[in-house]
């Protein structure tokens, strides 16, 4: 006998099967239909990541600015202690495959190895040539090699003295003329050295120097304008041992206490960088009153500065896009008019270094600053800047060990990397 099916239970499968039929039929009409606007989305609002190397701290204040006006862009950012210590890591990201896609360039060494090593993209085809023509040609040539350019310079640092004015004062010195000259500086620092209790400890040094001791033996060497002979590397070494041997005015091999006794009121003057200008004001505070002078050269040079550039590695296109847009951004007239008031960097565009030299609000010490930069000379880069900044560093520390080191042998090998050269015109 044939079992007879209820006639309720077959409606109810035949509409239970055509509701689902019907949702699915819903769900992809809505798939359909929203899957250009995700497309659209993808191609121009969704947030693309960029992973950004920097030494600059302050240069984060930059990034989360240009974040907030384009959601589309995010910003990874890791931030190095020096350009020294983002070099080394940069080089063996770069061997291990994970490098950043941009990354804070210093100008002194390592430019040329990096573009060697292909990871760099070279910036001129990305570029028009008339995007070069607004930038200070000493903050470019740091960044022009093999007649490419390789970084998009965002500012320089250029070598300051900073001085104690109450100790100045003190000493019967005039801040406005004290160090017009290398000899000029010795005398003073002279005066500033004291033993307070004449025991024989110096309590009060007239001079110290911060670690970047390389840079100072290279504006002291000469210049673009002045080559670096074996005579200029002597007198250069020869001053140097003399700080502390003969004139007993800096106390040695105490470079990485530069800065921190120069802020306790230890030290009477202080040859760094004008970088350092916003890391003084914070913590020096109203501790005492202290200025800033020219670093002292020989007749006839000029001032060799440290630029930073942004150089972008191999991207993504959205991320190259980005990256792109990012340096344009640190370098547009409205950023770099506060580059030296928020980094202590010098504006790498001329533009806004000539407003800030009209603008009657700038202080006596970043004014100081920016004159500087008419008297800039332009280093490019080469191959063995890195070992030639590693030497000098050995020598540093050989000069203030050793009063009767020899020193002609060591000015003779440094004579042997020859003159920075000229370098050749970017590729237009």
């Amino acid at each position: 006998m044939q079992a007879i099916r209820p006639k309720g239970r077959k409606k109810r499968f035949i509409g239970l099967a055509l509701g689902t039929a019907l949702a699915a039929l819903a769900i992809v009409s809505v798939w359909l239909l929203q899957t250009p606007n995700r497309v659209a989305e993808q191609e121009t609002g969704a947030p693309v990541s960029i992973e950004c190397w920097i030494y600059t701290k302050e240069l984060v204040e930059y990034i989360n600015e240009f974040e907030a006006e384009n959601p589309e862009f995010h910003a990874e950012v890791r931030v190095f202690r020096s350009a020294g210590q983002l070099y080394e890591e940069l080089s063996a990201a770069i061997s291990a495959n994970a490098a950043p896609q941009l990354a804070e360039i210093g100008g002194m060494y390592g430019l040329a190895q990096l573009a060697d090593s292909g990871m760099l993209a070279q910036l001129d085809d990305r570029f028009g040539a008339d995007a070069w023509l607004g930038f200070h040609p000493a903050m470019l040539a740091p960044f022009t090699y093999n007649q490419y350019r390789w970084a998009l310079p965002v500012g320089g640092e250029v070598p300051v003295i900073y001085y104690n004015g109450d100790m100045a004062r003190h000493a019967d010195l005039n801040p406005s003329s004290f160090v017009s000259n290398v000899y000029g500086m010795t005398q003073a620092a002279k005066k500033l050295t004291v033993d307070i209790n004449g025991d024989g400890i110096v309590e009060h040094w007239g001079l110290a120097v911060d670690s970047d001791t390389p840079w100072y033996l290279l504006n002291w060497a000469g210049s673009a304008s002045s080559p670096r002979g074996e005579d200029s590397w002597l007198r250069a070494f020869r001053m140097w041992q003399q700080f502390v041997f003969e004139d007993e005015v800096m106390k040695p091999l105490q470079h990485h206490f530069a800065l921190s006794d120069f802020i306790d009121g230890d030290v009477g003057m202080l040859i760094s960088s004008s970088r350092k200008m916003p890391l003084l004001d914070r913590y020096i505070g109203g501790k005492f009153q202290y200025g800033v002078l020219p670093f002292p050269l020989f007749e006839g040079q000029q001032w060799t500065p440290n630029a930073s550039g942004l150089a972008m590695l191999r991207a993504l296109p959205e991320q190259e896009r980005l990256a792109l847009r990012l340096m344009e951004y640190m370098t547009n007239i409205d950023a770099q008019l506060g580059m030296l008031q928020r980094t202590g960097k010098i504006p790498s565009r001329l533009a806004a270094i000539d407003r800030m030299a009209l603008d009657e609000a700038l202080g006596p010490r970043e004014r100081t600053v920016i004159r500087l930069q008419r008297d800039f000379a332009s280093m490019f880069p080469s191959a063995d800047d890195m070992e030639r900044w590693e030497r000098l560093a050995e020598i540093t520390e050989k000069l203030e060990s050793n009063a009767e080191l020899e020193l002609a042998p060591y000015a003779h090998r440094m004579a042997e990397y020859g003159p920075l050269m000229p370098g050749a015109a970017a590729h237009d």
